[in-house]
């Protein structure tokens, strides 16, 4: 997944501190934005030799997407918006250096981040939209218990429940991060104070 965002930090701590010279270098916040991300799932696949490929999904229709016999079932956007927000907390190294440590959730509009959303589909209709060598490819991915049960028969009929389409994907991050403010910044009390007791000794 690819992303962009923006957030607004919310300092709840700092709403109780009259004096802005005098801040605490541990800073807890809160955030939530507006974002955007590009998803493209894939699949695997292994074959009797152990050797395992890779294949994109969304060109696969795996559950009917486009197809005339799911009208319902629509092609899905590889772009889509999502809302970040999340918990983290600030650690004020000085008054140009901090770090962060945060962990964020993102809530999407979309369940289709997995290519898994609603019901199988009659895998014969694979051969019907695809070209040979993409419908050989959907038969085998688009239900991987083909063959447990009986050799080369799907175990799941067309219509079984294959995701769940009323609960959107969603997806976490936790990341540390490290800022630097550039231009002026303005001494806190705390850094006056360190800066001082850190001066050379005079010698008269």
């Amino acid at each position: 997944i690819f992303e962009a965002y923006g957030a607004i930090e919310l300092y709840p701590t700092l709403m109780f501190i009259d004096d802005p010279e005098n801040l605490p270098r541990l800073r807890p916040y809160g955030l939530i934005g507006a974002g955007v991300f590009k998803f493209d799932p894939k699949g695997s696949i292994t074959n009797a030799q152990g050797v395992t490929t890779w294949h994109k999904l969304h060109p696969l229709r795996t559950e009917g997407q486009g197809m005339a016999e799911y009208p319902d079932k629509k092609p899905y956007s590889l772009t889509q918006i999502n809302i970040p927000m999340g918990l983290g907390v600030r650690y004020q190294f000085t008054e140009r250096f901090n770090g962060c440590f945060e962990l964020l959730y993102r809530k999407t509009f979309t369940d289709y981040i997995d290519d898994v959303s609603t019901t199988y589909i009659d895998p014969n209709l694979f051969d019907v939209y695809l070209t040979p060598e993409q419908a050989l490819i959907a038969r085998e991915i688009h239900d991987k218990t083909v063959g447990i049960v009986t050799p080369g028969v799907n175990r799941y009929e067309p219509g079984t429940q294959r995701g769940n389409s009323k609960q959107m994907d969603a997806y976490f991050s936790l990341a540390l991060r490290f800022g630097v403010t550039l231009g002026e910044v303005s001494e806190t009390r705390p850094d006056r104070r360190a800066r001082q007791q850190m001066r050379c000794p005079h010698f008269f």
